[in-house]
C-alpha cells in the first residue's frame, strides 16, 4: 500500500512538473518576442550613455510605438493560447492547428515590424560611437545565446545516447 502511494505522489509531482514546464515553453517561445524585449532595449539605452537631448527623443518615440507594440504583444499572446488549446484539443484537426499557427506568424510578424520601425526611427538620433557599441553589446547577447543553446543541446545528449552514437 505504502509503495502505491509512494508511486501516486511521485506520478502526480511529475504531471505537475511536466505542465508547468509546457506551459513556459509555449508562453516564453518565440524569438525576439518575449516579454523582457522591452526591458532588453531600455537596458541597452542606458549602456549608451544618452544625453539629455537624445534621451527626450528616444523615449517619445517609443512612447509613439509602446500602444501599438503592446496591443501586438497582446494579439501575439492570444494567438499562442489558442494555438496550444487547437494543439491540445479533444480531437486532432490539422487545419485547425494550422490556421492557429499561421495567426501566432502573422501577429509576430506586426510585433516585429513595429520593433523594427521604431529602431529605425531611433538610430539617426544616436552617434556613430553609440550605434557601434550597440552591435557590441548584440554580438555579445548572440555569443550568449548560442552558448546556451550549445549547453542544452549538450544536457539533452547526457545519458540518452542511442547504443549507436
Amino acid at each position: 500500500m505504502k509503495k502505491v502511494r509512494v508511486f501516486g505522489i511521485t506520478f502526480v509531482l511529475i504531471m505537475v512538473y511536466c505542465s508547468v514546464v509546457s506551459a513556459g515553453y509555449f508562453k516564453q517561445r518565440g524569438g525576439g518576442s518575449n516579454p523582457m524585449q522591452g526591458h532588453k532595449l531600455m537596458r541597452i539605452l542606458e549602456e549608451i550613455d544618452l544625453s539629455d537631448d537624445q534621451r527626450t527623443k528616444v523615449f517619445n518615440i517609443i512612447k509613439k510605438y509602446r500602444e501599438n507594440n503592446k496591443e501586438a504583444m497582446n494579439k501575439m499572446h492570444e494567438s499562442r493560447e489558442r494555438l496550444a488549446d487547437t494543439m491540445h484539443a479533444d480531437e486532432y484537426n490539422e487545419s485547425n492547428i494550422r490556421d492557429a499557427y499561421k495567426q501566432v506568424a502573422s501577429n509576430m510578424e506586426e510585433l516585429t515590424v513595429s520593433r523594427a520601425q521604431m529602431f529605425s526611427e531611433i538610430k539617426p538620433v544616436l552617434t556613430h560611437d553609440q550605434i557601434e557599441t550597440i552591435k557590441k553589446m548584440k554580438a555579445t547577447m548572440k555569443k550568449r545565446r548560442e552558448l546556451r543553446k550549445s549547453f542544452s543541446r549538450s544536457m539533452g545528449k547526457c545519458g540518452f545516447q542511442s547504443q549507436g552514437e
